[in-house]
């Protein structure tokens, strides 16, 4: 208990008034609490597997005091943490399976591609022939085009993390790709990688449990784990009497022990006798022994005549048995065979019947097939009546068409004809009505003079 209470003494600060996460800050825009309201419905349910560990304290009484009142993060701050930290994780189950697995097995990446999805897919093509590109730089030694090709490679990776975000059966399937046991041919890859995630699967714990512990939670525990220490060492105290008369009740014990060794070495002299004379009488009892094997031996033989006997006699009955199941087996053959001949008339009857029908159904056939070919000649006459139809209304077509092009035209040359006409007319009108102001004007001018 005591290591216990030590080890989760570690997480508990030395100043908990500086904790920034006490679960009183609401204050916040619109706009970051519907971020937080986002982000806390996109949490996964580790918050209800976080339980477990907090639970485990309250195995011991004396430990309950140390769990956390509060069971789920109530404030946007906290749940905003979490989600950061949970995010992080699948980030990188992603980034180890797409490097370790998917990139470098061309079936996994088939088997991923239904659930991708077509941006997706090309994408992942993409970072792929990225990282192809990058690992034949590093086996290159130094480029100096390392850095733009690494930067391209960061860049990339962000763009497909955030088209995985959308794709929840994507994810799932390219994390199943990651081994949970590394001891299997080429697991020794994963074990850096699986470090990792399992260091920030343990953050993530210690953080739940530390956001979940408001700062008079921290202050409660600080005395009780005090008051524990001072306990522990009066307990200590206490200790060092006991070990002292463990130690006197040792020194008795091996002075008793002694005692009793002498005992048991004079018991050891009395058994030695007792065998000696155990041997003796064991030595008597083979002789009787070897007597009463002889007589069972004697019995043993009479009685063997005597089953001999019962065999013979057993084996007459047997002959005798096997001759009457013989005469059997011959009346239930000749019976077979009557039943055989039977069926093989039948058989025959089927055949010729059905022989009648072949007949029949090729008589009925040689008319099909003769009415058939009437049939195929006159659709071959029809078709060459409609070629000719077709061809006589292409022609009458082409005639009307060729009558309205016709009367079009003469319709189009008349309304020219007409509007000629009617502006020829008027511009003979207008010169005339410019040629009589003129002519006045000069019969005035010479009758002036």
């Amino acid at each position: 208990m005591a290591e216990v209470i030590q080890k989760h003494s570690l997480r508990v600060t030395s100043n908990p008034e500086d904790d920034v996460f006490d679960g009183t800050s609401t204050e916040g825009s619109e706009a970051d609490n519907e971020a937080a309201n986002d982000s806390s419905k996109n949490l996964p349910e580790e918050e209800e597997e976080e339980e477990a560990p907090l639970n485990a304290l309250s195995q011991f009484p004396a430990l309950r005091i140390l769990e956390p009142a509060r069971k789920k993060l109530v404030t946007i701050d906290t749940q905003r943490i979490i989600w950061c930290l949970d995010e992080c994780i699948r980030q990188h189950k992603i980034i180890t399976s797409l490097m370790l697995v998917v990139l470098r097995d061309q079936s996994k990446l088939d088997e991923l591609k239904p659930s991708l999805g077509v941006d997706l897919y090309k994408a992942l093509l993409r970072f792929r022939k990225l990282y192809n590109e990058l690992e034949r730089v590093y086996d290159g030694g130094e480029n100096l085009s390392l850095p733009i090709i690494e930067g391209k490679m960061c860049e990339v990776c962000k763009d497909l993390l955030r088209l995985f975000q959308t794709n929840q059966t994507a994810v799932n399937t390219c994390v199943s790709f990651i081994p949970d046991n590394i001891a299997i041919p080429g697991g020794r890859k994963f074990h850096q990688p699986k470090r990792l995630i399992e260091g920030l699967i343990d953050l993530r714990k210690q953080m739940f449990e530390r956001l979940l512990t408001t700062p008079i939670e921290c202050k409660e525990r600080t005395r009780y784990l005090k008051k524990v220490a001072e306990n522990q060492d009066s307990n200590n105290v206490t200790i060092e009497k006991l070990e002292k008369q463990l130690a006197d009740a040792i020194k008795n014990k091996e002075d008793e022990v002694a005692k009793k060794n002498e005992q048991i070495r004079k018991l050891k002299n009395d058994l030695h006798q007792i065998e000696e004379f155990s041997t003796e009488n064991l030595k008597n009892t083979k002789r009787e022994s070897e007597r009463q094997k002889a007589s069972d031996q004697r019995a043993s033989d009479s009685k063997l005549q005597k089953l001999n006997h019962d065999y013979d006699l057993a084996n007459s009955v047997y002959d005798k048995m096997l001759q009457e199941h013989r005469d059997s087996e011959r009346k239930l053959r000749t019976r077979k065979y009557k039943i055989e001949t039977e069926v093989e008339n039948w058989i025959a009857k089927y055949d010729q019947e059905m022989t009648e029908k072949q007949d029949e159904y090729e008589e009925i056939d040689a008319v099909y097939t003769e009415e058939k070919k009437q049939l195929s000649e006159l659709e071959e006459k029809f078709a060459v009546l409609n070629e000719e139809y077709e061809k006589i209304m292409e022609e009458r077509r082409i005639a009307r068409e060729k009558r309205e092009v016709e009367d079009k035209d003469y319709t189009m040359k008349k309304e020219a004809a007409t509007t000629i006409q009617a502006y020829f007319r008027a511009y003979k009108v207008r010169k005339m009505l410019k040629e009589k102001p003129n002519k006045s004007t000069s019969s005035k001018r010479k009758k002036q003079r």
